[in-house]
């Protein structure tokens, strides 16, 4: 599915490749079954804005007219070693357990960067008085946990 030089649009994937023979399987099955993917990590669907999140995916293909726009894509996981080193390094960095698979590691590690940046935001205006110190501390540490939070893809983030 993943191929370089072909975009996979959900309409075909459905209608021409398994709606013919020799499959003949029904339009909504083979949705249901790309969402499955979609569920499990192995694909991902695109729109034009981007990387559709899960809770976007149904407005987004609820009807057959909107497959057209939907691009299937096979997506980029990580290695099992790569993915116990970043949970490891989670757990150190966090002090918190980090949980196993890659999307329950990207949103822990996404939810402990959030709650950095409110901190950091509420440090910010005590530093910038000059009753205390690390103004230049908590300026550097805000640029890199925005960096970390621009990252959409669990691969880059967690790989």
């Amino acid at each position: 599915m993943d191929s370089k030089n072909h975009k996979v649009v959900l309409y075909d994937l459905v209608s021409d490749r398994f709606g013919r023979r020799p499959y003949g399987w029904h339009d909504w099955e083979t949705v249901l079954l790309v969402v499955r993917l979609v569920m499990k990590g192995e694909l991902s669907l695109t729109g034009s804005g981007g990387t559709l999140s899960v809770d976007k995916i149904y407005a987004t293909i609820d009807g057959t007219n909107k497959w057209r726009n939907v691009t299937v894509v096979k997506r980029q996981t990580v290695d099992h070693g790569q993915l116990q080193t970043a949970r490891t390094i989670a757990k150190d960095v966090f002090e918190k357990i980090a949980p196993d698979g890659e999307d329950a590691l990207t949103a822990h590690i996404r939810d402990e960067l959030e709650a950095w940046k409110t901190n950091l935001g509420e440090w910010k205006p005590l530093a910038e008085t000059g009753n205390y110190p690390g103004e230049s501390d908590i300026a550097d540490a805000s640029g890199v946990v925005a960096k970390a939070l621009n990252i959409q893809d669990s691969y880059q983030l967690v790989g």
